[in-house]
């Protein structure tokens, strides 16, 4: 009886680790969250700030909220490539330097079946990029020339 009740704690206790966390193979951390508002429509930003975030950028995601986006911030300005290589979801491109839109790239498709990912780069040298759901520029009014003075 006591070894049923040995392996019995056993099993909740590694049920409980793998809950906790205990059990993942690799590290999932939470993106840092930052909320702005674009003409009065709010927005919610995940900040990809290191290079593995931003490798890793909006790739895999099955979709993205209209209201929800993620914020390219380099440490360094200059005319990084962005292409659609994971991605999932048709998206917007929004091209920022010293909180002033120097391009929109609109309705980025992403490759479909074996078709070869699409790469865009900023007209212009850059230090952050604005990745939003297909149409959002539109949607959030945003033009070239216009400054975004809420951004993180």
């Amino acid at each position: 009886m006591s070894q049923y009740f040995a392996i019995t704690r056993l099993t909740v206790l590694c049920s409980l680790l793998f809950l906790l966390g205990g059990g993942c193979t690799r590290s999932v951390s939470t993106p840092y969250l930052s909320s702005i508002s674009l003409h009065g429509h709010p927005l919610f930003l995940e900040l990809a700030r290191t290079p593995e975030e931003q490798r890793l950028g909006l790739g895999g995601r099955t979709e993205l909220q209209p209201d929800r986006g993620m914020l390219f911030i380099f440490s360094t300005t200059g005319t990084p490539a962005f292409w659609m290589q994971g991605m999932k979801i048709p998206i917007d491109l929004v091209w920022i330097e010293n909180q002033r839109i120097v391009g929109i790239e609109r309705d980025l498709l992403p490759p479909q079946g074996a078709e070869e990912p699409i790469t865009v780069h900023p007209p212009a040298p850059i230090d952050r990029v604005l990745e939003l759901s297909a149409g959002g520029g539109a949607r959030y009014e945003l033009q070239v020339g216009e400054r975004l003075t809420e951004l993180p």
